[in-house]
C-alpha cells in the first residue's frame, strides 16, 4: 500500500493555539473532559481517512457517469 502523507507544520508559538482551536472544534468526550493531544491527531487522521474516501468516492462516480455517456 502507498503511502500518502502530508506533513503539516505548526509554528512553536502557536502549538498551543492550534491544540486549543481543535478542542473547540470537536468539543469535549461523551464524560465531558477534553481530548488529550493523541487523541486529537487520531480524531484528524480519522476525518482526514473519510474525505480522501469521500472524494475518491465521488470520483469514480463521476468516472462511472462519464463512462455510461460514451465520453473519455
Amino acid at each position: 500500500m502507498a503511502d500518502f502523507s502530508i506533513p503539516v507544520t505548526i509554528p512553536d508559538g502557536k502549538v498551543n493555539d492550534f491544540v486549543s482551536a481543535l478542542r473547540l472544534y470537536y468539543g469535549r468526550k461523551g464524560d465531558g473532559t477534553e481530548f488529550t493531544v493523541a487523541e486529537l491527531k487520531a480524531r484528524v487522521k480519522d476525518e482526514t481517512e473519510r474525505r480522501f474516501k469521500s472524494i475518491y468516492k465521488e470520483w469514480k462516480a463521476a468516472q462511472s457517469n462519464t463512462d455510461d455517456l460514451g465520453i473519455s
